[in-house]
């Protein structure tokens, strides 16, 4: 990804599966372009399942990305997680 400190994208494919592992920056203005950018890479014709994991460091959780394309992906956790500095 272009914008932001820190961020990166690792694209993996295989058979039935393509996986995007991301890092998202801590700006709320490089988020939503660093949101752009993934969606620019995913294919509206893809046939295999696409799995995006990582640290997207949304602060404000899913509504984030309720204006771009990553809102019809399927949360696999529900709930808040924690930073890293205070697990618990």
């Amino acid at each position: 990804m272009k914008t932001g400190q820190k961020t990166l994208v690792l694209e993996v494919e295989f058979e039935y599966e393509k996986f995007f592992l991301v890092h998202f920056s801590l700006s709320k203005q490089a988020r939503l372009k660093n949101q752009e950018e993934i969606c620019q890479m995913l294919d509206e014709k893809e046939s295999k399942n696409i799995i995006i994991l990582g640290d997207f460091n949304s602060f404000q959780g899913h509504s984030e990305f309720q204006y771009s394309c990553m809102n019809k992906f399927e949360l696999a956790i529900k709930k808040p997680t924690f930073p890293a500095v205070k697990p618990f």
